[in-house]
Formats: C-alpha cells, sequence, structure tokens
C-alpha cells in the first residue's frame, strides 16, 4: 500500500481496483478531486515553462536563440535533446513517433535537461543515470553541442553571485547569497558549488513562479470566469485546477472557458509591463485539460491551441 502520499502534489499513476472498496483506478490519488454534478475539473498547465524562461536569458545574455527557436517552433524540447543525445536511434521517425517509440529516453532527457539546470556534473549524472564515465560525458557533450551557451550561462551565474553577493531574475526579484564571501575566503569550495548550484536554478525556477503567481491573481479577478462558475481549487508547482461549470457536458461550454485561461495566461506572459518600465514579451504557452476528475481527464486543449480527447494510457 502507498502510505504517507503527498498531499500537495498528489502523485501520478498510482493504479487502485479494488471492488471491496468501490475504486477502479489508473490514477487513483488524483482522481479523489472529482466534479460534484453539474460540474467539471479543469487543469491549467504552462508548457515548458522553465526551458522558456531559460531560452530567453540565454537569447538575452548571449543573443542565442537555438533554445527558443526549439521552443517557438512548438517542439518538445525534451524529445529535441533526447534525440541530440542519441543522434543514431531511428533517425528517420517524426518526432512523435520517436517520442512514444522512446519515452523512456525522452523521461531521461528529461531529467537531464532539469539536473543540468541545477549544475549537474559527470559524476552525478554516472551516478544517476548507472553509466559509466565515456558514456556520461558524451551526453554531456552532445547536449552542449545542441545548447552551446549553457555552460556560458553556468559561469555568467557564478560570476556576478561571486561579485555582486546574489542573484536575480527578469522580474527583479534577487536572492542574496549570505555568506558567500566567507565560504570563498575560507577555501571551503564544496560548500561554495553548493550555493552556486542553487544561485544556477534560481533566475529560472524563480522566473517561472514569478509569472504563474502573476497570472494567477489575474485569474481569480476575472469576472469572466466567475460567471462560468470557475474557480481555482487547487495549485501544484506551475498549474491550477479549477472546478466549473458544465452543464450537460457541453464540451463547447468547456472550450470557451479553457480559452478564456489559455489567453490570459498567454497574453499575460506576452504583454505584462515589469516593475522597471520593460515589457516582458514572453511567447510561453499553456495547455487545459479537464473531465469529471483531476486524474483522470477527458480533452485537451494543447499549447497550439488543437482539441483533443484525452486517450487512456
Amino acid at each position: 500500500a502507498f502510505k504517507e502520499p503527498n498531499v500537495q502534489n498528489p502523485p501520478k499513476g498510482i493504479e487502485i481496483h479494488s471492488e471491496d472498496y468501490g475504486i477502479d483506478s489508473n490514477n487513483a490519488f488524483r482522481d479523489i478531486i472529482a466534479a460534484p454534478p453539474g460540474k467539471g475539473v479543469m487543469n491549467a498547465d504552462w508548457a515548458q515553462l522553465e526551458c522558456w524562461v531559460l531560452a530567453y536569458m540565454l537569447r538575452d545574455l548571449f543573443d542565442d536563440t537555438t533554445m527558443l527557436d526549439v521552443l517557438e517552433a512548438g517542439k518538445d524540447i525534451h524529445c529535441f535533446a533526447a534525440r541530440g543525445m542519441y543522434p543514431l536511434l531511428d533517425p528517420e521517425l517524426a518526432d512523435g513517433a520517436w517520442r512514444e517509440a522512446h519515452k523512456d529516453l525522452r523521461d531521461a532527457a528529461k531529467s537531464f535537461v532539469f539536473g543540468y539546470n541545477y549544475d549537474l556534473t559527470v559524476q552525478g549524472h554516472m551516478q544517476r543515470a548507472h553509466v559509466d564515465e565515456e558514456t556520461a560525458k558524451d551526453r554531456f557533450a552532445r547536449y552542449e553541442a545542441a545548447f552551446p551557451t549553457q555552460p556560458k550561462y553556468k559561469r555568467h551565474i557564478r560570476k556576478t553571485l561571486m561579485k555582486n553577493g546574489y542573484g536575480s531574475n527578469r522580474f527583479g526579484r534577487r536572492r542574496h547569497g549570505a555568506g558567500i564571501e566567507i565560504l570563498r575566503l575560507m577555501g571551503e569550495n564544496s560548500e561554495l558549488d553548493a550555493w552556486v548550484r542553487e544561485f544556477i536554478n534560481f533566475p529560472i525556477q524563480s522566473g517561472g513562479s514569478d509569472l504563474h503567481s502573476i497570472a494567477s491573481v489575474r485569474t481569480d479577478n476575472l469576472e469572466a470566469l466567475h460567471k462560468r462558475g470557475c474557480y481555482a481549487i487547487f495549485s501544484v508547482h506551475d498549474s491550477l485546477t479549477f472546478e466549473f461549470d458544465w452543464p450537460g457536458e457541453d464540451n463547447d461550454y468547456a472550450l470557451h472557458t479553457a480559452w478564456l485561461i489559455k489567453n490570459l495566461w498567454q497574453e499575460t506572459a506576452s504583454t505584462l509591463t515589469l516593475a522597471d518600465g520593460s515589457p516582458l514579451r514572453w511567447a510561453t504557452t499553456v495547455e487545459i485539460e479537464w473531465g469529471k476528475k483531476w486524474g483522470s481527464p477527458m480533452w485537451r486543449l494543447d499549447a497550439r491551441g488543437s482539441l483533443k480527447p484525452v486517450e487512456e494510457e
């Protein structure tokens, strides 16, 4: 039995099939959040948000649009990274088919991408992925060839931290590194490196979090959603879950509600004016899913605006 689940971020994919308890679900913990009659459950999620934040930083710092070009083309950045790391594996397949055929490698690449942004080392990847040093070094080399300014980004963050004693994100939020100078003078390199790792990720993670917070407030204040009985009931990372009116499970009605949220969030990223007077102008995208239960959505409005039924896994 699954014990002590994280109730703030309920685990995915916990199957419970029990006639005794009347539960038949492939996503049992998340299916606990279910809509009453006449209502639905809708989840809005930024698509690859932290990758977008990093992509804009690489553009602004180094005039490198490699990652941004991939995202703006509507591609899955993790599939792109995986194919770069395994270039000889089914090169003739389209991205969708490759992702379906090699889901495990795409998931591994996703872990690598996020790990890299936390200053993942060759030794760290060897331990996580259970690979030898030659394989780990080869994956780093291929990833850095695909995104050539990411090593520069790491060096930039370290240099800025050592010079200023703090890091900052696009929204002007700062995080101060108390004791950085003392650690450096004492030669405590392992402690210093741990600080640097956190500051490498700080502008990325906090940048996405700040955008999400602003969009969440605007969503909560949107009268058009209130009129449709749509209110946020749950938040996980960079997503919001809503209960909404769903009369007769009319999907056109639900789709209209979804577009209100999707447009608001994307327009927030595009039109937001920051405290220093500069426009944000991010093209970050949003996906919306809905159904009768949070863990078992029936429909998805994807990042590019296409409506599709969610296939059962």
